[in-house]
């Protein structure tokens, strides 16, 4: 089974999720932007504070395992350690007909 019809109670359902996903947007961007703002007020200093709060913005340093160059370079190590993994996307598309 590819495809089942929906009730139509999936109507509002999905409308639900496009408003709930318009506002997090919304919202995304006032943090963004505020954001950037207090990056901008901290420059190059890596704390800042207020009355009541701390800002800190400074650099982390991690390691990451390259997996591209251990492919091309040792492609038995690279397969001997890849596991798959498998996962389900969700998208809500708009029919055109």
């Amino acid at each position: 089974m590819d495809e089942i019809e929906l009730p139509e109670t999936a109507e509002e359902l999905i409308q639900q999720y496009f408003s709930a996903s318009s506002t997090i947007k919304e919202q995304e961007i006032i943090k963004a932007e505020a954001e950037n703002k207090l990056k901008n007020l901290l420059q190059e200093a890596p704390k800042g504070r207020t009355d009541t709060h701390r800002v800190i913005w400074k650099n982390v340093v991690s390691n990451r395992l390259d997996t591209k160059s251990l492919k091309n370079a040792h492609p038995d190590i690279y397969g001997e350690f890849t596991k798959e993994s498998v996962s389900r996307r969700f998208e809500i598309k708009e029919v055109k007909e």
